[in-house]
């Protein structure tokens, strides 16, 4: 997903763990696509949410 001018990109996920395949398919697709990936942040999720 991608903001409306494409300064911002964002790869979704419905799990907190992503395999590494899938962020390099995401990675080589954003370049294919004219992303400079030199600023992306990849945020580590937490592995268990507490209940509340």
């Amino acid at each position: 997903m991608t903001g409306y001018n494409r300064g911002y990109l964002w790869f979704l996920s419905r799990k907190p763990e992503v395999s590494e395949k899938a962020i390099e398919s995401f990675k080589d697709r954003a370049r294919a696509e004219g992303f400079d990936l030199e600023e992306l942040i990849v945020v580590e999720q937490e592995k268990h949410r507490s209940q509340r």
